[in-house]
């Protein structure tokens, strides 16, 4: 005989139906019978664009390089699809909340639309000398981008995407960029 009281998506007050209802007379009601009323699920960490990607290596560090390989040639009508289906997908397990490390050129106008709050990590994942400074740029640029949203549903973070792939330098810039920006960072630590 539980209630919720619910006003613009946040909970106010949960109690005894009839308790709510005497101080809330005009409320109006929503039956779930039978029903539990649970917590949205949170998904800390996800790869949204490398849902279609379908490899069994059983090596882990051939299958990284697939799917390293599999990103590089991703388009953004890919890239969107498999964000669309990946949220989908999310909402209908009951996850509300989702970090997501990726790539966002082309899709925030998609993003944040999106039903459920996201956490979105730009990655930076560098592939030799050359295209580091390029990475880093772009990634900050993804950043700014998302911060510029002004969205209390979509927040930016930094994604360096694990320590044997970044240089300990680039760490330490991406760790005080985090700090100076306050925004969280995400990275493979272990993996």
């Amino acid at each position: 005989d539980g209630a919720l009281i619910v006003e613009d998506g946040r909970i106010l007050e949960v109690g005894k139906r009839e308790q709510l209802l005497s101080k809330n007379p005009g409320a109006e009601i929503e039956e779930f019978p039978h029903c539990a009323l649970l917590p949205g699920l949170v998904n800390a960490h996800t790869h949204l664009d490398l849902l279609y990607f379908n490899d069994a290596t059983p090596d882990f560090f051939d299958w990284l390089l697939k799917s390293w390989e599999y990103r590089q040639g991703l388009n953004i009508a890919t890239r969107r699809q498999a964000l669309e289906q990946g949220l989908r997908q999310l909402v209908s397990s009951g996850t509300t909340t989702v970090g997501d490390a990726g790539q966002y050129a082309g899709l925030l106008s998609q993003a944040a639309t999106s039903p459920i709050r996201m956490a979105l990590f730009p990655e930076l994942l560098t592939g030799g000398e050359p295209t580091i400074p390029e990475s880093y740029q772009t990634v900050l640029g993804q950043v700014e981008e998302i911060s510029s949203l002004r969205s209390d549903k979509i927040t930016a973070g930094l994604g360096p995407y694990a320590p044997y792939t970044l240089s300990r330098h680039l760490l330490k810039i991406l760790a005080q960029q985090a700090r100076e920006t306050k925004i969280a960072l995400q990275i493979h630590v272990a993996e």
